[in-house]
């Protein structure tokens, strides 16, 4: 089912790019440039790596044995790291004729949509050059990886924003497993894995990472939801990403139950979060023609407002009961809304001297979720 498909996000933890003296190995990297290059070669394919392994590669410099628990080291193992793996990842792509580019993110840079689409027209643009785009979470700025996840979360978030057609997590399992030795081979609801079996979760955490198969589980599911197919794949076995875009049956596959969302709505639904500046709060007429009718939202529908917001926002939008249900990009900043709430389309002018939108919210900048 993948022969057909263009873009595909890589991520590479670091347990596949280290040795078990916690050191960087060059003969992973290398095996792991290769796979890669034979995408994009053999295959015809666009690859954008993001890549764990810049703390790991501090570790290694700093001669530490295990990854440290306080934040500043890590930020500076990060630091030391993150050269050196860009270097080496150059070193190896070179090689076969091909460059690299390093983009930093940070997720709540994402947030904000500006930057979102400044990050993507870099990436398309590199990957118009041909130049192999390699992402990591800014960790020598940025604390949410280091304390709370990996870099599965971003790997999706970069799979969105650069509208692929398929999200890689290279690991050191052979997928999602239910109980040593037994892997699932295809989820295709969220509810096939239920919260007690979420529970007994077989996992392995190494010295060197952090994450594991539960944040690998929450990103194969988020992307469920958006129509994107994920896999978890193991990337110690021989051309493991060959087999895989070639068809054959590796690891995990997440099958995405609902067609793709557009990047915008995506971002609406999954990115946008803690830049969403207020909520809308609607009545049942309104909730019902946006929900089951696919319509616009329009100042009719609208009840109160809470939280200050401007023309561009994005916004909460919330059912009488007080319910979230969907979001969107406002076309009316809070004290227009507040003005013309529950007033008809035709009067909108007359309130405010101007109307440049008939509509609140348009449909294509809304999502349902």
């Amino acid at each position: 089912m993948f022969t057909k498909i263009k873009r595909i996000v890589v991520k590479v933890g670091s347990s596949i790019l280290t040795s078990e003296r916690s050191y960087l190995s060059q003969a992973k990297v290398k095996k792991i440039v290769c796979s890669i290059v034979e995408l994009m070669k053999d295959y015809n394919k666009e690859v954008i790596l993001v890549s764990s392994g810049a703390i790991a590669c501090g570790m290694s410099v700093l001669k530490l044995k295990k990854r440290p628990s306080d934040l500043s080291t890590l930020q500076a193992a990060a630091a030391i790291g993150q050269g050196k793996l860009m270097n080496t990842y150059e070193k190896y792509f070179s090689q076969y004729n091909y460059h690299t580019a390093q983009i930093l993110l940070t997720i709540d840079g994402l947030h904000h949509r500006v930057r979102y689409l400044n990050a993507r027209n870099t990436i398309n643009s590199l990957l118009n050059l041909n130049i192999v785009p390699i992402v990591n979470e800014n960790d020598t700025v940025a604390t949410e990886e280091i304390k709370f996840g990996d870099n599965d979360n971003l790997s999706a978030q970069v799979a969105m924003l650069t509208n692929s057609d398929l999200l890689i997590l290279l690991s050191d399992v052979d997928g999602f497993c239910v109980t040593e030795g037994k892997t699932c081979k295809v989820l295709s609801t969220i509810d096939t894995i239920d919260e007690d079996l979420k529970k007994h979760l077989y996992e392995v955490r190494g010295g060197k990472t952090v994450g594991g198969m539960r944040s690998k589980l929450e990103t194969g599911f988020m992307l469920m939801k958006l129509g994107l197919p994920t896999i978890i794949a193991n990337g110690n076995k021989k051309d493991i990403l060959g087999r895989i875009v070639s068809g054959k049956e590796e690891g995990t596959l997440f099958m995405p139950h609902q067609k793709r969302q557009t990047s915008k709505k995506s971002w609406l639904a999954f990115t946008a979060t803690s830049s969403t500046a207020g909520s809308i709060v609607v009545d049942h007429g309104a909730y019902c023609a946006l929900v089951e009718g696919g319509k616009s939202l329009l100042a009719s529908g609208i009840t109160s407002l809470k939280g200050e917001f401007k023309f561009g926002d994005a916004v909460r939008i919330v059912n009488h009961e007080g319910t979230e249900f969907a979001k969107g990009i406002t076309n009316f900043s809070h004290n227009e809304l507040e003005l013309i709430k529950g007033k008809k389309t035709s009067q909108i002018k007359e309130i405010l001297g101007n109307k440049n939108y008939d509509e609140v919210i348009h449909r294509d900048n809304m999502i349902i979720l």
